[in-house]
């Protein structure tokens, strides 16, 4: 029997090789879960970011009409 044969039979069969491709698509999951992650993180720290500028903004605005309401 040819080598390329027994190899071809073998990866068939073996529990190891499926187990491997359990393992791989788990890997390929793990990597998109992280990708998705980062990516939810980027956009909350722009809100945050925004939030804070907004807030800013409007103290200021609450401070300039006492300014104007209570000279």
């Amino acid at each position: 029997m040819d080598t390329k044969v027994k190899l071809d039979e073998h990866l068939e069969s073996c529990m190891f090789e499926k187990v491997k491709a359990v393992l791989q698509e788990r890997e390929q999951l793990i990597e998109s879960l992280q990708q998705e992650n980062k990516s939810a993180r980027e956009d909350i720290d722009f809100l945050y970011t925004s939030l804070r500028g907004l807030n800013e903004r409007c103290d200021s605005l609450e401070a300039e009409k006492d300014r104007k309401l209570n000279p």
